[in-house]
């Protein structure tokens, strides 16, 4: 049985392996990412919201689970070593006693904050 670990060594290396993100369960962060319009203008849009899930044990493959909080829940599933993420800037900082925080999709507007 051959082994993959050539296979996965080259992938690594074409993601952003030295991108470590700090941030945890809880903070509300904005997130900056390329976003294409038209053939070749680039520009960076923003989004922020609430970290209410973090999938995945390892640095390099976590999935993020982000809310905008408001009167229309807004959600966005982003990986956190995808290349169009430009920078994640920590807004606002809580700690909470969960490991998921899908119970802050019942709440709306600064009652999501805790």
């Amino acid at each position: 049985m051959k082994s993959f670990d050539p296979y996965l060594k080259h992938f690594e290396k074409k993601t952003k392996a030295g991108k470590t993100w700090q941030f945890e369960l809880g903070d509300y962060i904005k997130v900056g990412f390329t976003v294409l319009e038209g053939t070749q203008k680039k520009r960076i849009q923003f989004f922020q919201g609430i970290v209410i899930a973090i999938r995945g044990s390892n640095q390099k493959q976590k999935m993020i689970t982000l809310r905008r909080p408001g009167a229309f829940g807004i959600e966005r599933i982003l990986p956190s070593n995808s290349p169009q993420i430009q920078n994640f800037q920590i807004l606002q900082s809580q700690k909470f006693r969960r490991s998921k925080l899908f119970y802050l999709r019942k709440s709306i507007g600064k009652a999501a904050f805790g």
